[in-house]
């Protein structure tokens, strides 16, 4: 007689790639839904479970907790659910031609962990034979509301639509989950969502219609946004930024009188919601002049001198409020720096420098501007690339990212450059591109596990009397390479086993010309003259 028991993989990415892991992650199992839920729930909102990750083989992210069902006598398992990016993708494998669909059981108790866990999303596969074998064809990425199959397993779930001011959808969330409420002085409200039926919704304690809550947030400026986010969730935002003190000589005034007196501290967020639908500035300005317009108490109607700031997806547009319609003011390239910072102030002076940078960083933080500035370096090759840019050390301090450029030691090929990242305090350190200038742009050539000081004293010049043992490991690293690349991790291994110190054989790979390569999750160690890369990138010959 069967067996029939639930099982949970705290993160299946373990499994896929265990040489990244210090240990796998073992498979639990239970004999009921009340367990299962007690350690999902204890693991649900861990870290890693919304961590951005990104197969590029399925077009989908990797899966981290997983849940299912495991049979025994005869012995089977199929997979329910799996969290990727955040987000409860329902696994169709027990629609394939390999699942027991006669297995009345094996269902139930799918519907059953469904009805607990909750699902989302479905990237659901279909099936065809093919001169006598079954190929198996991936669906798009879609909303398990989407789905024609769902009823099957998902007729007890719930979702609660949102809507902009005109009625467009803009996400879905499932009930019980949460939603945020961004206000224009930074602050946000997290609060429940419970499904009542297709039109209505409990938002905390507050009982509305979707349409009557959409319509309230425009007018009292209030932007919601999903906790977790899904892909093809409509959460474009429209911001107005307003001068905030009356005295301030340039409010009311046109462009040309004010580009060179704007500064960031004297705007203060005003307004922020969900934006319409097509909107533009035009119905912007005329939306923000009525009688009756959104935050009509708590700010003054739109004019000249205010902010428009428009965010569409990943792109957002500023503009400001002219005389006679509006002025795009979305960048701001400082070319070179020193272009910037003027005669009057010294780029040596931390104080002074630090002044000037603070205008910069309020502009960024409070009109999204994108501040990209550009400066040369200064001679001394012999310290840290961080101090390499001319002036105050606070010019790289105030920077959230720095990337450089420097020229590689490939003599055969002058063209080759390293674009490395010095800097990174918003995200993790990338990685190294290697690229070559050509006639008509540039060709993205390899993505490189290489540090901004590797690729720096890969190019400076050599000094003292060679190390013999330097020589060795160079040597030794190159007979483990004859034969094609090599796992990093195995290659440290047996440097380390040869006994090799760590920082003897990181001077010699970069002696022997070693390139790390990064393939899914693993780092490979190469010869360029063993292996070379196979593909460009697609964003090669792109125009200079």
């Amino acid at each position: 007689m069967a067996e029939y028991r639930y099982y949970l993989i705290p993160d299946f990415m373990s499994h896929v790639f265990p040489q990244q892991f210090e240990e796998q992650a073992p498979t639990e199992f239970f004999s009921n839904t009340a367990d299962l839920m007690r350690r999902y729930q204890q693991l649900r909102e861990m870290p890693y479970n919304n961590e951005y990750t990104w197969n590029e083989r399925t077009n989908l992210p990797y899966p981290r907790l997983t849940v299912g069902i495991d049979r025994r006598d005869p012995d089977g398992a199929v997979t329910i659910m799996q969290v990727r990016n955040g987000v409860n993708y329902l696994c169709d494998d027990y629609r394939g031609p390999f699942a027991d669909r006669s297995d009345k059981q094996l269902i139930e108790m799918a519907k059953q962990l469904v009805t607990a866990v909750g699902v989302d999303r479905i990237r659901p596969h279909y099936y065809t034979e093919e001169n006598g074998h079954t190929k198996v064809h991936v669906g798009k990425d879609i909303h398990i509301t989407e789905w024609a199959n769902a009823p099957e397993l998902c007729r007890a779930l719930r979702f609660s639509r949102f809507l902009n001011r005109d009625g467009q959808q803009l996400f879905q969330v499932r009930n019980g989950q949460r939603i945020i409420e961004n206000c224009a002085d930074g602050s946000q409200l997290v609060k429940d969502v419970q499904t009542v039926d297709d039109t209505h919704f409990y938002v905390g304690s507050r009982f509305c219609h979707i349409q009557q809550y959409a319509s309230q947030c425009f007018k009292r400026g209030c932007y919601v946004e999903p906790e977790h986010p899904q892909p093809g969730d409509k959460l474009d935002r429209l911001l107005i930024y307003q001068i905030s003190h009356y005295t301030c000589e340039y409010r009311f005034t046109d462009y040309d009188y004010a580009q060179n007196k704007l500064k960031a501290t004297d705007y203060r967020c005003a307004y922020v919601a969900n934006m319409p639908r097509d909107y533009t500035p035009d119905k912007c300005f005329r939306d923000f002049n009525y009688d009756d317009r959104p935050c009509a108490s708590s700010m003054p109607s739109l004019s000249v001198s205010d902010l428009i700031v428009l965010e569409r997806g990943n792109k957002a547009e500023a503009l400001y409020v002219d005389a006679v319609g509006f002025k795009d003011v979305s960048r701001l390239i400082l070319d070179p720096m020193s272009s910037y910072i003027g005669d009057d102030c010294s780029m040596n002076n931390a104080n002074e420098t630090r002044a000037e940078f603070n205008h910069l960083i309020a502009v960024a933080k409070d009109t999204g501007c994108a501040i990209v500035i550009i400066a040369h370096m200064n001679k001394a090759k012999d310290t840290s690339p961080l101090y390499r840019t001319n002036g105050s050390i606070d010019i790289a301090g105030a920077a959230r990212s720095i990337l450089a450029i420097t020229r590689t030691a490939n003599s055969a090929n002058p063209a080759e450059r390293y674009l490395v990242q010095v800097k990174s305090n918003l995200a993790p350190m990338g990685s190294a591109i290697l690229f070559e200038v050509a006639d008509k742009g540039v060709n993205f050539l390899d993505e490189l596990e290489m540090t901004a000081e590797d690729a720096f004293a890969a190019t400076a010049p050599r000094m003292g009397r060679p190390n013999d043992r330097e020589e060795a490991a160079t040597a030794f690293i190159r007979s483990l390479l004859d034969g094609g690349r090599q796992l990093a991790s195995d290659c440290e291994a047996k440097l380390e086993g040869a006994g090799f110190k760590k920082s003897t054989y990181k001077k010699a790979k970069k002696k022997a010309g070693v390139h790390s390569v990064k393939d899914g999750f693993a780092w490979y160690w190469t010869l360029p003259e063993v292996e070379k890369p196979k593909e460009r990138w697609q964003g090669e010959n792109l125009p200079t």
